[in-house]
C-alpha cells in the first residue's frame, strides 16, 4: 500500500513537473512570438515614418523644383502667315527654356497633316508628344489639349498662354489675302460664315475659334489648371477690346494685345522672354503682361508710327461695365429733356473719337473723353436755358469722368505709335450705323446697355 501510494506520488510529482515545463515552454513562446511581433510592428511604424518623411521631401523638392512660369504659344500658322512663324520660333530660340521657364510651342502648318509640340531650347527646339492628327480640325478642343500637356509635363506656378494668328477684333470680315502682299501690315481675314467672330484661322480646314468658343476653351482651362491663367495673349489684329476682354473675363486674369492691326513680325518673343529667363522670381502676371508690351514699343517705335500694345486687367471688366452702365443711363436722362440736341452730342462725340483700321472700332478713353467734352460745352452754352438739361448734363460729366478714371484703372500698361498717341489701351465696337450679326452673339452685346445704345444712337441715320 505505502509502495503504490509512494509510486502514485512520484508519478504525480512528475506529471506536475511536465505540465508546469510545458507551460513554461509555451509561456516562452508566447513572449517570443509576441516580441517578434512588437518588433515588426515597430518595423513598420519606422518604415511608414520613413517613407512619410520621403514623400514630404520630394513635396518639398517638387515644390522648390517647380516652374517659376510656363509660356505656351498655340500657332495656327496654316494660313498666309507661316513664314513669320519661323521668325518668331527663331526669335524665341534666342531665350530659349531653363529649370524656371518653360518655353512651349504648339505649331500647325499649311501642307502639313500634324500637330507639332516642341519645348524651346537655347538656339534650338526639342520636339516633345507631337500629334499624328491634323491641328485645326476641332480647334477649341485641341487648344485645351494644348494646355492640358503643358500644365502635365511642365508644370509651374504661372502659365501664359499665347494665340498665334490672324485676329478680327469682335468681327468677322472676307479675306483679302492679295492685299496683304502690298501691305506691311496684316491684312484681316474673315471666315465666309457672317455669324461668329473669330481667330485661330485655319485656310485647310477652315476653322476658327469664335466668341461663344473662346469663353469655351478658357473656361475648360480654367477647370484643368484650378485657377484662372495668369495671362492670356493675342499676338493677332485688334484683339484689345471691351468685348474681346469681357469674353474671357471670368478665366484669365490679363490680357494682352493691339487695339490696331500688328505688322507681320508680330510680338517681340525674346524682348520678353530673355528677362523672364534671367529673373523669373522677379515676374508675377502683371510684370510679365507690361514686358511684353515693354518690349513691343522698343521694337516698334523706329519702324512704325502706328503700333498699339496693351495690357488689360480684365478683373476691373465687371466695373468699367457698370461705369458704361451708368454712362448711358445719363445720356437717357439727357436725351428724354433734349432728343435732338442730346443725338447731336454723341454722334459729334464719335466723330472726333481716335479710330483704328475699322471705323467701327474706337478707343474707349477716347470716346468718353469727347462725349465728356460735348456734353461741358453743350451745358456751358449761353443760349441754353433749360436748367433741367443743364443738370442732366452736368450728371453726364460726373458719370463720364468715373468711367475714364476706370479705363486707366483697368489698362495696367499701354505703348502707342506717334500715330495713335491718345489712345489708351482698349477699344470698343460703335459702327455708324450697320451692326454686324456676329456682334450680337457677344456676351458684352448680352449683358450690357451698350447695344440698345449704338441701336439707338446710330451716326449714319
Amino acid at each position: 500500500m505505502k509502495i503504490s501510494c509512494q509510486k502514485k506520488f512520484l508519478s504525480a510529482i512528475r506529471l506536475t513537473t511536465i505540465i508546469f515545463i510545458s507551460l513554461a515552454f509555451l509561456e516562452s513562446l508566447s513572449v517570443t512570438a509576441n516580441a517578434k511581433t512588437n518588433t515588426l510592428s515597430k518595423d513598420s511604424i519606422t518604415a511608414r515614418i520613413k517613407k512619410t518623411k520621403k514623400k514630404k521631401k520630394q513635396k518639398k523638392k517638387n515644390k522648390n523644383t517647380l516652374a517659376e512660369w510656363t509660356v505656351l504659344t498655340y500657332i495656327q500658322a496654316d494660313n498666309n502667315l507661316a513664314s513669320y512663324a519661323h521668325y518668331n520660333i527663331n526669335d524665341m530660340q534666342r531665350a530659349g527654356s531653363t529649370d524656371k521657364v518653360n518655353i512651349l510651342i504648339q505649331w500647325d502648318q499649311p501642307y502639313n497633316r500634324k500637330t507639332w509640340r516642341y519645348k524651346i531650347t537655347k538656339g534650338g527646339k526639342v520636339e516633345d508628344e507631337s500629334l499624328s492628327q491634323e491641328m485645326g480640325i476641332k480647334p477649341v478642343k485641341e487648344l485645351v489639349d494644348a494646355m492640358e500637356w503643358a500644365q502635365r509635363k511642365y508644370p509651374a506656378k504661372h502659365y501664359m498662354l499665347v494665340l498665334w494668328n490672324h485676329g478680327n477684333g469682335v468681327l468677322d470680315r472676307s479675306r483679302n489675302l492679295s492685299s496683304f502682299a502690298l501691305n506691311p501690315w496684316l491684312e484681316i481675314p474673315g471666315y465666309p460664315n457672317q455669324k461668329e467672330r473669330g481667330i485661330l484661322y485655319d485656310d485647310s480646314d477652315d476653322t476658327f475659334v469664335s466668341n461663344r468658343d473662346l469663353s469655351n476653351a478658357f473656361s475648360q482651362i480654367k477647370s484643368l489648371l484650378g485657377k484662372k491663367i495668369d495671362i492670356v495673349g493675342m499676338d493677332a489684329c485688334l484683339m484689345a477690346m471691351t468685348e474681346v476682354g469681357y469674353q474671357i473675363r471670368n478665366y484669365a486674369d490679363y490680357l494682352v494685345g493691339s487695339e490696331h492691326l500688328e505688322p507681320g513680325n508680330g510680338w517681340d518673343y525674346s524682348g520678353f522672354l530673355k528677362p523672364l529667363v534671367n529673373n523669373p522670381e522677379l515676374f508675377g502676371a502683371e510684370e510679365l503682361a507690361a514686358s511684353v508690351v515693354l518690349s513691343y514699343a522698343n521694337y516698334y517705335k523706329d519702324r512704325y508710327s502706328s503700333y498699339t500694345q496693351s495690357s488689360i486687367k480684365l478683373s476691373n471688366l465687371n466695373t468699367l461695365t457698370q461705369k458704361i452702365n451708368a454712362i448711358i443711363s445719363r445720356v437717357e436722362d439727357c436725351y428724354n429733356v433734349k432728343r435732338k440736341r442730346t443725338y447731336n452730342l454723341v454722334k459729334r462725340a464719335h466723330n472726333k473719337s481716335i479710330k483704328f483700321f475699322t471705323k467701327s472700332y474706337l478707343d474707349l478713353y477716347s470716346f468718353l473723353k469727347n462725349l465728356r467734352k460735348k456734353a461741358r460745352q453743350y451745358r456751358r452754352r449761353k443760349k441754353e436755358k433749360n436748367n433741367r438739361y443743364k443738370y442732366s448734363l452736368a450728371q453726364l460729366e460726373i458719370a463720364i469722368v468715373n468711367g475714364m478714371k476706370e479705363v486707366k484703372n483697368t489698362i495696367s500698361s499701354n505703348a502707342v505709335g506717334s500715330r495713335y498717341k491718345n489712345a489708351k489701351g482698349i477699344s470698343i465696337y460703335y459702327p455708324k450705323r450697320y451692326i454686324n450679326s456676329s456682334y450680337l452673339k457677344t456676351a458684352f452685346a448680352q449683358n450690357t446697355l451698350w447695344l440698345s445704345f449704338i441701336k439707338k444712337y446710330k451716326i449714319n441715320k
